[in-house]
């Protein structure tokens, strides 16, 4: 059994009432610290990761378009999009993997797990993506519910090791069982910290908004040191918030309606009929234009 499992398995023979809000920030912090070395070095690997992919699209891209042969760079946006997606979903699943096991595996293994479930955090997120997309062509209201439902779907498929719609069905059915709480719960901690983050966001340079501001503003800007701490601060944020709904996820787990693992035809139905009227709004467009 995992440790995921293990873990999983102590808060289900825990108490029966869903762990208070103070109670699950606790957790969260505690699991933050433990978990912060090994989170710093999945972020310097994906800013290295990143900063190699940007130099190899201008190489692959850059070269083909300067020799004049959009073919070839046809062939490159391409070969980037497909590495792009493959890379994401590796550092995705490695983030998530240290969001469970930080501290406790050395990372080496983390690692490894990591790998292994790429493939399942790269077509999950394509799938959900084009589910999600065909729902939002209705008015956006259709995707509501599931944007709270897909809010465990990383910690599913890296510890259940499904992928797409299983994946999906699974972090619903385990959301479902405490809806409000897990929405009320979430929403509320992270309005705090985007508000927290928002006070030292208004002090990047100066205030003022470079794509708005006027000769005599910039003229006059001041980079107050409170900006420069924006950037670090919102990483922190972010692995407190991943920590926080980890532990949210693991409560969550302990009401999970089990015979509710199915996203469910109807929504299928409608996400398949949101892709028809797009593709028709797509081609009456092209047809006028």
């Amino acid at each position: 059994m995992s440790e995921a499992h293990i873990e999983a398995s102590q808060t289900v023979e825990g108490s029966k009432n869903f762990a208070s809000l103070e109670e699950l920030l606790k957790r969260g912090w505690e699991r933050a610290k433990r978990i912060f070395v090994p989170w710093l070095i999945s972020l310097g690997i994906s800013t290295i990761v990143f900063v190699a992919l940007f130099f190899v699209a201008l190489f692959l891209v850059g070269g083909a378009i300067l020799a004049k042969s959009w073919m070839l760079a046809i062939i490159g946006i391409l070969i980037i999009i497909v590495l792009a997606l493959i890379l994401a979903g590796f550092l995705n699943a490695l983030t998530v993997g240290i969001v469970i096991h930080g501290g406790q595996k050395p990372f080496e293994e983390i690692f490894k797990l990591a790998k292994a479930k790429t493939g399942k955090f790269v077509v999950t997120s394509i799938i959900v993506l084009l589910f999600f997309i065909g729902l939002a062509v209705f008015f956006v209201i259709p995707l509501l519910p599931w944007i709270v439902w897909a809010l465990f779907l990383n910690f599913v498929i890296f510890e259940y090791d499904v992928s797409g719609f299983k994946a999906l069905a699974k972090s619903k059915a385990i959301t479902s069982g405490k809806f409000w709480k897990v929405l009320g719960y979430f929403l509320l901690v992270y309005i705090v910290s985007q508000l927290f983050l928002g006070f030292f966001n208004k002090w990047t340079f100066g205030g003022w908004h470079l794509r708005t501001a006027t000769v005599t503003e910039l003229r006059n800007l001041h980079i107050s040191p409170l900006g420069g701490l924006y950037w670090p601060l919102s990483m922190l944020v972010g692995l407190y918030i991943s920590s926080f709904l980890y532990e949210l996820y693991l409560e969550a787990k302990k009401f999970a309606k089990e015979q509710e693992e199915r996203v469910g035809a109807a929504w299928l139905i409608l996400s398949a009929l949101g892709w028809l009227l797009l593709t028709y709004l797509v081609l009456r467009i092209l047809k006028i234009m």
